[in-house]
């Protein structure tokens, strides 16, 4: 009876004689009624070939699954496909053996991928694999192949197959949440089922699967509203993991995030990593993460965001993440960047991505994520542009909501650093102005940062105050440093400014986030005066003179007075007497204490200090604005 004892008087049979063995325990068994994985575990065993076993292997496959069994699923459908005679037969067992590799070992699933083609293309595969051959094409960026098999789907299958139609509909709204640039590849197939009637006329009810999916295309196309939540909601909280259902708790999730309900999106995605944790499948494990990464990274996590993001990438292969690469490549791009980590961001640049990553709302991310590393490598044109294309993608798919990408904001930081405010201004503005009455307090208070920082001098302490309000309530701590940094240095009343500017540097540190602490408050780069949020000078500002604003600046930073004339090309006696006027006139004792001042700063029309590299003019096209380079093609990371 013990475990060890009976497989070693097993192994001692002769092979064959415990085949046979094997196979009368599975008939005997069978006739007894017992569980369809204990009769399958010695079918497999004797590769028993009968008339009952054909249904037997299938359901104890699905049996075995639910009960963490992979192994003996992935060898019943195996089984199964080799003992069938029917084409049609095979081809099904086929594409189930390799959706449960894939829960594993994708690259297996991915080889499988030429055969199951060539079994649609023979009509072998019934309407609902169909459609999730022709997704996995689009997944993996096969285009050509994908538009065959939609042109030819009324042809292949069963058109008035419910399950077919419902598994449409999901794919659509899918398309529409998460890939909108191969929408229309679709529509051929929907034309067969649905006679072009919309899809509120199939009739067809609404599962958790189209609830998750429809929550989803709804908080990206017209932005997140309660109703959108309360639907998450009811699919987290009433679904359980499996391998069909992991997407659509991961799209409930992705709701939350753009609802910003930021708590409630992590508490459910750690709770959901912890189910999949010990289970095997990476292909879980790296999707999960992902979603965590991608809260961590809005909460303002960064060390969080960049280890999930790993280790999505390490439990599955970005050739494995196809299109939805961009998701995981973005967040760890995003989280490096603000980490000050600018060689490993440039190193993760130099990875190629699917062409089709275009396409995707997860290209909309990355390239956000790229225009954010290239701003704070200096590249301000290459940014610009990025944030633009990524404008133009959104307003082309209708998808164009702040809560997503708020890419107006992004844009407007560049202007201001490039010097044109009104610009700046207009896209500030018309980000406002898109903000709906459920919008959450991080889209609102980035946005409001942004109406600060393009405001006239007066109004801009109280706009940024409120900016900060309402980031402490979203609990974005990243971007709630950002503004305190920015209300620290907005001429406002001095002790508010003092107390922004000591709360800022704490929430600097707690995020890991050294390109703020360094850039904003402790000056770590020398050539660049302010970040691009310092292009606006305060009320006051011209208490000080140029040459004062920029000695008090770069003392203000640590450098010592020979340091600064070193730097300004000045002598130490003048910098020691620039240093006497700016404390007097700022009512300071101490030199640390300069670098609470929000005074000084620089003059606007002086981006850089005194032996920078010049800025280069942007070029700009016919409806003056910076040409939109293609998005998604990387640019060379500047020379070190």
């Amino acid at each position: 009876r013990h475990a060890e004892a009976r497989a070693a008087v097993l192994d001692e049979l002769d092979p064959g004689v415990r085949s046979a063995l094997h196979g009368q325990a599975a008939r005997l068994l069978f006739d007894q009624g017992a569980r369809p994985t204990a009769i399958a575990a010695h079918v497999v065993a004797a590769n028993l070939d009968e008339p009952w076993t054909e249904h037997l292997l299938s359901e104890a496959s699905e049996a075995a699954l639910l009960e963490d069994d992979v192994e003996l699923a992935r060898a019943c459908i195996a089984l199964a496909s080799r003992c069938c005679t029917d084409d049609r037969d095979r081809a099904i067992a086929k594409a189930s053996l390799a959706e449960i590799e894939w829960r594993t070992t994708p690259a297996k699933a991915m080889r499988r991928l030429p055969e199951l083609v060539h079994a649609t293309r023979a009509g072998h595969l019934p309407g609902i694999r169909v459609v999730g051959i022709f997704e996995f094409l689009l997944w993996f960026g096969r285009v050509d192949e994908a538009v065959e098999i939609a042109n030819a789907f009324g042809d292949l299958v069963d058109s008035t197959d419910r399950r077919t139609r419902g598994e449409l509909l999901t794919l659509d709204s899918w398309l529409a949440s998460s890939v909108p640039g191969m929408r229309h590849l679709v529509e051929p197939m929907l034309a067969t089922c649905t006679g072009d009637s919309p899809a509120s006329r199939l009739g067809l009810a609404v599962n958790s699967q189209q609830k998750a999916v429809g929550a989803l295309t709804s908080a990206v196309r017209e932005g997140p509203t309660e109703a959108a939540v309360l639907d998450a909601e009811q699919v987290l909280e009433g679904t359980r993991m499996t391998d069909t259902s992991l997407r659509h708790l991961v799209f409930a999730a992705t709701v939350l995030i753009y609802a910003e309900r930021l708590d409630k999106a992590a508490t459910w995605a750690e709770h959901l990593m912890a189910q999949a944790a010990g289970r095997p499948a990476p292909t879980w494990q790296a999707s999960l993460a992902e979603l965590r990464a991608e809260v961590a990274l809005r909460q303002g996590d960064l060390p969080l965001a960049a280890r999930n993001a790993k280790l999505a990438l390490t439990k599955m292969t970005p050739e494995a993440w196809g299109i939805g690469v961009g998701a995981p490549l973005a967040t760890l791009l995003a989280a490096l960047t603000e980490m000050g980590r600018f060689d490993e961001a440039a190193e993760l640049l130099n990875q190629p991505v699917p062409d089709a990553l275009g396409e995707t709302r997860f290209g909309l991310h990355y390239l956000h994520a790229r225009g954010h590393y290239y701003l704070a490598t200096g590249r301000l044109p290459t940014a610009l542009n990025d944030f633009l294309a990524c404008g133009e993608q959104m307003a082309r798919w209708e998808l164009d909501q702040p809560s997503l990408v708020p890419w107006r904001s992004s844009a407007a930081e560049v202007y201001l650093k490039l010097g044109d405010r009104e610009k700046a201004r207009e896209l500030a503005e018309a980000q406002a102005a898109k903000l709906g009455p459920d919008c959450g307090d991080r889209t609102r208070g980035i946005t409001l940062r942004a109406l600060a920082l393009v405001a006239d001098p007066a109004q801009r302490p109280k706009l940024m105050q409120e900016a900060a309000d309402a980031l402490e309530k979203s609990g974005a701590k990243l971007e709630l440093a950002r503004t305190l940094a920015e209300l620290s240095r907005a001429g406002g009343d001095p002790v508010t400014a003092r107390t922004a500017s000591r709360d800022a540097r704490a929430l600097a540190k707690e995020c890991g986030a050294e390109l703020l602490r360094r850039s904003f408050l402790d000056g770590g780069n020398d050539d660049v005066v302010v970040s691009l949020r310092g292009a606006v000078a305060p009320a006051d500002v011209k208490l000080l003179t140029d040459a004062e604003q920029r000695v008090g600046w770069l003392a203000a930073r640590g450098h010592t007075n020979r340091e600064i004339a070193s730097r300004l090309y000045i002598t130490v006696s003048t910098v020691e007497q620039h240093l006497t006027r700016v404390y007097r006139k700022l009512s300071v004792t101490r030199r640390r204490d300069l670098a609470s001042e929000p005074q000084l700063r620089v003059p606007e029309q002086q981006e850089r200090l005194p032996g920078a590299p010049a800025r280069q003019p942007v070029a700009v096209n016919h409806q003056g604005v910076p040409p939109v380079r293609r998005p998604l093609r990387p640019v060379p990371p500047p020379v070190r």
